[in-house]
Order: C-alpha cells, then structure tokens, then sequence
C-alpha cells in the first residue's frame, strides 16, 4: 500500500486516487498552538484541500474548524493575543464557582462575533469535518458530523468537543445528550477515524515523541474526581483507564504502518504547558509547529 506521504504527493498535483484521506488533529488546551501552526503549514504547502476529512479533539477541533475556513493564514497567529487568554483562562474564577476556561466567551464571542469564523466555508466544505466529544453518561467518543447541520450546532459541537470537565464548566448538552471534551475518550481520533472509512492519516500531534502529558496539581485531580463522578460518571470511568486507553492508541497508530504519518513537535521544541497563557510562548509553539510541516511536506510540491 502506498505510504499516507506518497498519496498526498500525488494530491498535491491532483492526481485522482481510490483512498480516504483523513487528517487527525490531537488536542491539548494551549499546546493546540503547535498543531495551529501545523495546519498554517499545510496551507503553505499547497495542502490545504488534500484530505477527504478531519477529525479532531478538543483544542484540536478548534485549529480544524479555522483550517477548513480557509481564515488560517489571518486568524490563528491571534490566537496568541494576551487579551483574549486573559479572558478566555482565567485560574481566578475558580474561587468564584466559575469555568477557568470560558469556551463560551471564545466561540461565541471572539470566534463567531469578532473574528466572524466562516461557518459557511465549513459547512460547504468537500473535507468533511468530524469534532469528537466524549459521551457524559457511556464514557465514548462521539463523532459529532451527523449532529452539525448549521451554524449554530457547528458552534456548540465546537464547544462540545473543548469541554474540559470542570475546568469549563458543567457536561454541554447537545443534541439530547451530554458531552465533555473528547480528550477524554480519544486524544487521537485514529480509531474513529478507521470506522469512518479511513485509509491513509495525517496525524498532528501536541505532545513529542515519548513525551507523556503531566497530570494537574493533586488538588485540582481530587476536586475534579469527585465532580467527574458526580456530573459526568460514564466519562470517569474512562478517565480512570486513560493511561491505557494512550498507550493502545499510540501501539494502533504504529500497527497501521506507514499509512499513517504523525507530525510532532521536535524533541528540542520548548515546553507548552496545557494553560500556558504567555503570548511569547504561544507564538512560538504556532513557528515550530509551521516550519516542523513545511520541512516534512514542502517538496511535495
């Protein structure tokens, strides 16, 4: 079988073929900002139309929705701006009851009203777009496509497929059920990705070969233990075997052989912390993630 590499050569130059392409998005709070810049790459590159579809998590489905609107070039370098993080995370609303993460305020605010997210462009696109939440009650990934029929349900699946547990707030309902991020039940989409059809997969990663993501403060995973199990239980559940939920994940993705590519930031590339809110830091994640792609992909073409 022809390496995911290969096909997207003979993409690049529009040459017809038999498979499904898919690009894989990880999420990963601010360190989204590596696989933005990631997608800024693939548009330099001349790939921005050269997958079938996209399916992403969390922060990941947010850098898949702007990819898609063709506004990544404008919008994404913004996401960096020290007052929308100070708005968006703010640790401080914890004392007062409230999300430290306020997705409300970036969707609905900055995304929709002051950035004016093509939802159209989206909507219309032939890449199809696949958000993944985690069911509340079961504890399972969810595709959320089926469930976007309009501007107004591609925003809340957006919101829906961020919903950190606690962090940003209570389980979303959506579509008559309740979800949290999809991180959750699949940081790396690639299974669902598979049952959707899939051949070859582009698979943008936050985290560095080897690295393992740190867990919060103790007191943080205690409180969010017991409000996991209080709103959000099936998704508790699945939070408990997470570990290995990761660890058969990353052993599918090799199995699958070299029809999948994961694209990672370099081993030297600075640290991101998951609600890293310095401007600098975030500027820089979005240039290693851009020059990582156009060094991958750029004789493509």
């Amino acid at each position: 079988m022809e390496s995911v590499i290969e096909v997207l050569g003979t993409r690049a130059h529009r040459v017809p073929d038999r498979f499904r392409v898919v690009l894989i998005i990880e999420g990963g709070g601010a360190r989204g900002m590596f696989t933005a810049g990631m997608c800024l790459g693939l548009e330099e590159v001349g790939l921005q139309n050269a997958f079938d579809a996209v399916y992403a998590t969390s922060a990941g489905a947010l850098n898949g929705a702007w990819f898609l609107s063709g506004q990544a070039v404008d919008r994404m370098p913004l996401m960096a701006d020290e007052n929308i993080l100070a708005r968006v995370i703010d640790p401080r609303r914890m004392l007062w009851g409230k999300p430290v993460f306020d997705t409300y305020h970036l969707i609905h605010e900055v995304y929709d009203k002051t950035w004016r997210l093509d939802t159209n462009a989206i909507l219309s696109h032939r890449t199809s777009f696949h958000p993944i939440a985690t069911n509340a009650k079961t504890g399972k990934p969810v595709d959320l496509h089926t469930k976007i029929k309009d501007k107004k349900t591609l925003l809340h699946a957006l919101r829906a497929a961020c919903n950190i547990p606690l962090l940003a707030g209570a389980p979303l309902k959506f579509a008559g059920e309740k979800y949290v991020d999809g991180g959750m039940s699949e940081s790396v989409p690639i299974r669902t990705a598979m049952i959707g059809g899939a051949t070859h997969a582009l698979v943008l990663r936050t985290l560095k070969d080897g690295e393992i993501e740190a867990p919060g403060p103790w007191l943080q995973q205690k409180i969010g233990d017991t409000y996991m199990r209080w709103k959000a239980p099936g998704a508790y559940r699945t939070w408990q075997h997470k570990p290995e939920i990761n660890a058969l994940e990353e052993q599918y993705l090799v199995d699958l052989g070299p029809a999948v590519k994961q694209v990672r930031p370099p081993a030297d590339a600075l640290f991101v912390d998951s609600a890293e809110r310095n401007p600098e830091v975030l500027t820089q994640a979005l240039e290693v993630g851009r020059k990582t792609v156009v060094e991958l992909l750029g004789g493509l073409i």
